[in-house]
């Protein structure tokens, strides 16, 4: 059986988004509480992820034991489908529990391509030495502001996920649900405190930058 179809998963997203706009739009000083029918989407949606893990592994045994290359063939096909599914619905579960930060803040970002031709002027190397030299020191400052509003940035959204998930997790209308929120508190948790840890490293970096 498989437990997706996209104008389902497209609902649920939608119902995610929604909710938590609205959890994120509420004064975090006074939360507005969950309703019990939203409770009840979001179990929903908790359980369809958990039924299609328990799918995929049985997919997975019948991969193991297929006999022929087409039906394993086709077993891999289906297990890459649940795979998207579960990876889609866990995404939209984390954008609901963290009150809808921006999880793309937490993607890493593809590294730039190195321009070859700005170090390989040979003719010009000399003057690019004594020039490099020169503005070393404001280029290394200004390289790390710039890693301090990335860390600022992504440290407040991990703050603002946790203290949602937090919200959630009290209030969680049943034992599982707690579970699923105190794993997911436990990721935000590192995140945050690696965040943390390279700001201050930043910080002090950037003092004895601008120290005379």
């Amino acid at each position: 059986m498989n437990f997706f179809h996209k104008p389902l998963l497209a609902l649920l997203l939608m119902l995610v988004a929604a909710t938590a706009y609205s959890a994120q739009s509420a004064d975090s000083a006074a939360p507005v509480p969950v309703h019990s029918d939203t409770w009840r989407t979001f179990e929903n949606l908790f359980n369809t992820i958990r039924q299609a893990e328990q799918e995929r592994e049985s997919m997975r045994g019948q991969l193991r034991t297929a006999k022929s290359d087409a039906e394993r063939e086709r077993v891999r096909g289906e297990i890459d489908v649940l795979d998207a599914n579960i990876d889609s619905l866990r995404l939209a579960w984390e954008l609901w529990a963290t009150g809808g930060v921006d999880l793309q803040l937490f993607y890493p970002k593809k590294e730039q391509k190195f321009d070859w031709r700005e170090e390989m002027q040979s003719a010009f190397e000399p003057i690019v030495v004594e020039i490099k030299r020169l503005t070393e020191r404001p280029r290394k400052m200004e390289r790390q502001r710039s890693e301090q509003s990335f860390y600022q940035q992504r440290l407040a959204a991990a703050d603002a996920a946790l203290k949602n998930i937090g919200v959630l997790k009290s209030s969680a209308p049943s034992a599982e649900l707690r579970s699923a929120f105190g794993v997911l508190e436990s990721r935000w948790r590192t995140r945050y405190d690696e965040y943390k840890n390279q700001l201050a490293l930043i910080n002090l970096q950037l003092e004895e930058l601008s120290a005379p």
